[in-house]
């Protein structure tokens, strides 16, 4: 058993366990038509399972997937075919993956913050650029009344700064809001590129 799976890497308990499902697999699967040296000819996806198990464990070439964590990922499941193949009628359904379960979680959540994130930045960004256009207005009024202004002209100054500044501490409250989900959606990623399945 050492020697087939060795050649794929370091032996893990995960692989080590694949390696031997699938050497047990040999006893009743895979013969006939459709197979090629105990292993299925043409790889049929399982919609029940996912992730490296999708094709379950007698396909050849077997597939394992290097994650990004640096772990070697093979498949630890039979597919119904292969069940069917070993003589199993009643097939329960395939017990939901945990690990893909959270994966599944993880990338919805990941979306949502996504679509939050790009209205938001584009206000923020809006929102600058207005802050810009009234702070242009207000240093033009300054420059052009450096010894005072006149009641009307300070009224509307006025309201200028008052908008900017209100502006400010909103477009401050959403930088926040944004920076936030950014550290959010980080944290989802590299716990989601982290998964083992």
């Amino acid at each position: 058993m050492l020697y087939v799976a060795d050649r794929f890497g370091p032996v893990t308990t995960e692989n080590a366990v694949a390696t031997a499902l699938h050497e047990l697999g040999h006893i009743w699967c895979c013969s006939g038509e459709g197979t090629v040296a105990g292993h299925w000819a043409v790889k049929e996806e399982t919609p029940e399972l996912g992730g490296v198990d999708r094709f379950g464990l007698m396909n050849h070439p077997i597939e394992c997937v290097r994650l990004p964590i640096g772990v070697l990922s093979c498949p630890n499941r039979f597919s119904e075919r292969e069940l069917r193949a070993m003589g199993f009628g009643a097939i329960p359904s395939a017990a939901p993956d945990p690990c893909l379960v959270r994966a599944g979680e993880l990338e919805r959540r990941i979306a949502d913050l996504g679509s939050l994130l790009t209205p938001l930045a584009a206000k923020i960004a809006a929102d600058r650029s207005t802050i810009d256009g009234l702070r242009a207005e207000i240093e033009a009024l300054e420059a052009k009344y450096p010894n005072g202004m006149p009641p009307d002209v300070y009224a509307g100054y006025q309201d200028l700064v008052d908008r900017h500044n209100a502006l400010v501490a909103s477009s401050q409250a959403d930088v926040s809001a944004y920076n936030a989900m950014v550290v959010e959606r980080n944290a989802l990623v590299t716990e989601r590129n982290g998964l083992a399945c």
